[in-house]
């Protein structure tokens, strides 16, 4: 672990290879907890957030994946295409009677 820690430490300033250097663990909570501390130092950072909504997507996470959609829509409101995703994965995962507007709410 420890050549590991080296490598992603060495890569952190290209957040994609500093995420696939994560994924290399193969721990879940580590890629969850790294993710979500450095998100929120940058809130901004798009690719991050979507590569991040995509490893939730792949290991099957749906309930963290919508509470990421929706912490993501709120913070870039004008993200119509990441907005129809959203929505798309509520009809998907069985939410479809919930407005988006109900959810944002909820989350606050």
């Amino acid at each position: 672990m420890n050549s590991l820690y080296h490598k992603i430490i060495s890569v952190e300033d290209d957040v994609e290879e500093w995420f696939d250097a994560l994924l290399e663990t193969r721990d879940f909570s580590f890629v969850m907890h790294n993710v979500e501390c450095r998100l929120g130092k940058s809130l901004f950072d798009i690719k991050l957030w979507k590569l991040y909504l995509s490893f939730l997507e792949n290991q099957r996470e749906y309930r963290r994946l919508l509470e990421t959609y929706s912490k993501y829509c709120q913070f870039f409101m004008d993200d119509e295409e990441m907005s129809e995703k959203y929505k798309k994965e509520l009809a998907t995962l069985g939410w479809s009677d919930v407005s988006t507007h109900e959810i944002y709410a909820f989350n606050r």
